[in-house]
């Protein structure tokens, strides 16, 4: 059963408690040729070699590990981006060194130019910034006066409740609770095999301002079955955010288009009956939702390269110890994936162990990011034609 925090540590979450933001890095990696982290070059510690996996544990002298039975693996692999064709993509190109990974806090990079030309600010001027705190406080600025997507549905009429949220640090494996204020409707909007969907609007939990016209939509997800255990929930939320480190360890390694996986924490409201008091809560994306593999083999081959080669690359990148799976989601932002491990252990009852693992390469041919990220192909792999015409990246 997780354990709680109390509130006033605040480092194990920081200030990612900024409802504004849809995406929550957990790590950030220094950049050793970065000329804006010139004056951070003090900051390498004893650990700098050192890598997080997702199961807790340390990739040892990171640019030396090798990967795939012998094969070494090449961080420095990467894509440089030449082209605005979305298919269309040079060599492969040697990148930076990376130094450590390190929880941060709050950090985004935005395209102030781009929400300029949707959204413009109240004084018709944006202003440019080195400093990332204030690009981000600008574009939260201009995304405050994006219409609301669920205004039709009046949830701000509904009345108000109050909710435990419950919060994992994959880096730390820790939990944190707050209490924050919601409105939610009643009745699910759509449903899956095993959860039902709710709308939800909640409000920051950093203002003192009560004004629901600026609370945040979220998705509140809860299992149709009243025997599912609290445990459940909790796992749940804890593979996820394992999975989204996965995400940000790949999208380091420079790929044609970088991945994301959304936050997701447990909602317990308190009133109501044990079998029906838990949720999973989630930033509401919009956009199509598409399904691109899934825990038991199915691997859509046709449409786009980035969520396959993202599976290979997690089996690659652990060393053959696990596979995130069961990519789905809004363009290259995910959720609700499912992990394999070599041992079968841990995440939930979709963990098929090695068979999930083999089930994915079963169906799985290399594309070409696969390739340029160095990652091995399997021996069933070269007896099969490459039948991969043009996709998507």
């Amino acid at each position: 059963m997780p354990s709680s925090i109390d509130g006033d540590d605040d480092d194990v979450l920081d200030d990612d408690d900024d409802d504004s933001l849809l995406i929550f890095p957990l790590t950030d990696i220094d950049d050793l040729n970065d000329n804006n982290n010139n004056n951070n070059n003090n900051s390498a510690s004893s650990s700098s070699n050192e890598k997080y996996s997702s199961n807790g544990g340390f990739y040892k002298n990171i640019r030396n590990d090798t990967i795939g039975g012998g094969n070494h693996f090449h961080r420095g692999n990467g894509f440089r981006r030449d082209s605005t064709d979305e298919g269309d993509f040079s060599r492969p190109r040697q990148q930076t060194r990376w130094g450590s990974a390190r929880p941060v806090p709050l950090k985004i990079n935005v395209n102030l130019h781009h929400l300029h030309q949707q959204h413009h600010s109240l004084d018709g001027v944006v202003a440019y910034s080195s400093s990332p705190k204030l690009n981000w406080m600008q574009a939260v600025k201009k995304v405050r006066h994006i219409k609301d997507a669920w205004e039709k549905y009046k949830l701000n009429d509904l009345p108000s409740q109050t909710a435990i949220r419950h919060r994992y640090h994959a880096l730390k494996k820790q939990w944190i609770t707050d209490r924050v204020e919601i409105k939610m409707e009643k009745e699910s909007f759509d449903q899956g095999a095993m959860r039902s969907c709710y709308r939800v609007k909640k409000l920051p939990s950093m203002t003192h301002l009560r004004d629901w016209k600026h609370a945040h939509n979220y998705v509140a997800k809860r299992y149709m079955s009243e025997t599912v255990t609290r445990e459940v929930y909790f796992n749940d939320v804890r593979l996820q955010l394992d999975a989204k480190l996965w995400g940000e360890e790949y999208s380091r390694h420079n790929p044609p288009k970088k991945v994301d996986i959304v936050q997701m924490a447990v909602l317990e409201i308190e009133d109501q009956p044990e079998g029906s008091r838990y949720y999973h809560l989630e930033n509401y994306i919009e956009g199509q939702y598409m399904k691109y593999n899934s825990n038991s083999g199915f691997v859509d081959q046709n449409t786009r390269c980035t969520p396959q080669a993202f599976s290979h690359f997690t089996f690659e990148r652990s060393g053959h110890q696990l596979i995130v799976v069961d990519i789905q989601g809004v363009g290259d932002l995910w959720t609700d994936p499912q992990i394999h491990t070599a041992d079968g252990l841990e995440y939930g009852d979709g963990n098929l162990g090695t068979k999930g693992m083999a089930l994915f390469f079963h169906s799985h041919v290399c594309n070409t990011i696969c390739e340029s990220l160095g990652l091995s192909k399997f021996t069933s792999q070269h007896r099969r034609p490459h039948r991969l015409g043009k996709r998507f990246v």
